[in-house]
């Protein structure tokens, strides 16, 4: 047996899945996807030729064999690629050993012209299992023949495959830590923007509930209101410009409030103090700025239009 120098790194195939091998740690086998115990039967050291699959192996409540879950008799019969896991059942080591092992692995020996062909056909092979199960033809001279050629296919393709290297314990250990992106500074500061930008929105949708539920119960006190000297048509106005003051952004200006009521400015502020003041549901929440003098003036005025 001429034995094939290992170089890191390569592809295997682990547990149905394709693998890029980096190395070796502490008896630990490290892939891409993780760090795997690897324990061979009998202490034997971990093996110094290039891995091409590796299987778990373990006993079926039926007393059936299962590699990777799925029943070895079945797989042993999917030609050309099936007939690599033949040797498992064929000597004695599992049967006398078949509580203490595991899983199987399988190397490279001989040569390496046909690692891609052999590492392909068993990647399809795997693939196939979660196919549906074709019927089964009767056998004819042709089917024959393509039995025949698939031996001689797999004869040629795995003829660098070894005998099951025999493992008492293969788990993952560990997973890769996921890589850390680099964030530039532009990006923090976007970031940053758009959660202020989504904390800020959220206060405005919590505000704007608020505010709406505060309107309603103060709609629902006003409705109830029944004021001394006040007829209900004007109550009736007072309610509808309160509505349109807090609910339609271009009406919000008293001003606009008086024309849309034809009254004065003056009027419309009265309305919402009375509004305010039995409620206790402000309307306006800011002042805009004034003159003393126009304060003085608007005050003085004599409101006839109740």
């Amino acid at each position: 047996m001429q034995r094939i120098p290992t170089k890191c790194p390569y592809r295997a195939i682990i547990g149905g899945e394709e693998h890029i091998v980096k190395g070796w740690r502490g008896g630990n086998l490290l892939t891409d996807k993780g760090k795997f115990v690897f324990r061979r039967h009998g202490n034997y050291p971990v093996p110094s030729d290039r891995l091409l699959e590796v299987a778990w192996l373990q006993l079926g409540e039926d007393g059936e064999w299962l590699l990777n879950g799925h029943n070895l008799r079945t797989l042993q019969t999917m030609r050309p690629a099936g007939g690599r896991l033949e040797s498992i059942t064929r000597g004695e080591v599992l049967r006398v050993h078949k509580s203490e092992i595991h899983a199987i692995a399988w190397v490279q020996v001989n040569g390496e012209k046909n690692t891609t062909q052999m590492l392909d056909q068993i990647l399809n092979f795997w693939k196939k299992i979660s196919e549906p199960p074709k019927p089964v033809k009767e056998e004819t001279f042709g089917g024959i023949l393509q039995d025949f050629a698939f031996d001689l296919n797999f004869m040629r393709v795995f003829e660098d495959w070894s005998e099951p290297v025999w493992l008492k314990k293969f788990e993952l250990k560990s997973q890769p830590k996921p890589a850390k992106l680099k964030i530039t500074s532009a990006e923090s500061v976007s970031i940053k923007i758009a959660a202020e930008l989504k904390q800020t929105h959220a206060e405005l949708q919590r505000a704007k509930e608020i505010a709406k539920s505060t309107m309603k119960d103060a709609l629902l006190k006003w409705m109830r209101f029944d004021p001394l000297g006040m007829n209900a048509g004007t109550k009736a106005r007072i309610e509808k410009a309160v509505k349109i003051y807090l609910t339609d952004p271009d009406k919000r200006s008293l001003k606009k409030i008086a024309d849309e009521f034809k009254v004065s400015r003056t009027t419309v502020s009265k309305w919402f103090a009375k509004f305010t003041k039995e409620t206790g549901h402000p309307v306006v929440t800011h002042q805009r700025h004034e003159s003393v003098v126009n304060q003085l003036k608007a005050n003085s005025e004599v409101d006839t239009e109740e």
